[in-house]
């Protein structure tokens, strides 16, 4: 009764002796996931942006084959180009039948019953965020979070520092600092 699992970009000889990662093998998804073990959430990919697919034609086709492998849920970090090229790719394989009209109306048809499950369906539109006031919930909560057991001389901070933040969620670039 699991709603959703995320694959793995690794290889599993065992069941797909073709050598092809885990995410774009039927062997994989369909035959060993969703007929013998009868998984019926969404299949949702790993980051389709990783190097383990480089070898596999690059994002935008890895999302092509992942959806004829049966993955129901894409997932693209950061390339825009990559999202578009996968969506083109993704059309032209509906319109020619390479993708199956029965195979995206399962993906369809898991997604909104995961969707109907958590009651996000039932949610009407969001009230607007006000954002400076979680920041400064999210600040409260951070000040709150952090307790010091002891103190060898390393604060003041000095040297590398790592920040979080809960007001960006990007990474921000400062000019002059070592990215």
């Amino acid at each position: 009764d699991v709603p959703a699992i995320m694959t793995a970009h690794i290889r599993m000889p065992a069941v797909d002796p073709s050598g092809v990662p885990a995410t774009l093998s039927s062997a994989v998804l369909d035959r060993l996931l969703r007929r013998e073990m009868g998984f019926r959430g969404i299949v949702v990919t790993d980051d389709l942006e990783m190097d383990a697919l480089k070898t596999s034609g690059g994002e935008a086709r890895s999302a092509l084959l992942a959806a004829q492998a049966g993955a129901d849920y894409l997932l693209f970090r950061f390339d825009e180009d990559a999202q578009r090229e996968g969506h083109r790719l993704l059309v032209e394989a509906a319109t020619s039948g390479a993708l199956p009209v029965e195979r995206m109306r399962a993906s369809v048809e898991r997604i909104l019953a995961a969707k109907a499950r958590f009651g996000v369906l039932d949610r009407g539109p969001r009230p607007s965020v006000d954002v400076e006031a979680n920041a400064d919930v999210a600040l409260d909560l951070a000040r709150k979070g952090v307790t010091l057991l002891r103190n060898e001389s390393v604060l003041p901070l000095r040297g590398d520092l790592a920040v979080m933040s809960a007001r960006n969620p990007d990474i921000a670039l400062l000019p002059e600092q070592p990215t």
